[in-house]
């Protein structure tokens, strides 16, 4: 296996905080190492029920959560933690990876 740096000559990428600024082929994978993948942790304490809830999709307390701190606070208060529904299912934390970064995930899912 040869190590490369340079993005389009990989099959494997890995990334802690960026998505790769051109497209990937087919045969490329991207890996993200992100420390929280679980957003429902904010609002939920028990990982057997986080389970559960994200099982049936059930998102409820994240939302109440992000609307009370707009009332509260005039922002969220979750820092960079923003949870992110990619393509219409998924719902995972991307933290570290930047705001601006946080749309391409839907090309990668």
């Amino acid at each position: 296996m040869d190590i490369t740096e340079r993005t389009q000559d990989a099959t494997l990428i890995q990334s802690r905080h960026r998505i790769p600024e051109h497209p990937l082929s087919n045969d490329q994978v991207l890996v993200l190492q992100v420390p929280y993948p679980d957003p429902l942790v904010v609002v939920e304490p028990s990982e057997a029920r986080r389970k559960i809830m994200h099982g049936e999709g059930d998102y409820s307390l994240l939302l109440t959560k992000l609307y009370e701190d707009i009332v509260r606070f005039d922002e969220i208060t979750i820092s960079r933690r923003y949870p992110t529904r990619i393509n219409g299912h998924y719902v995972l934390d991307p933290s570290p990876i930047p705001r601006f970064d946080v749309p391409k995930l839907s090309d990668y899912l």
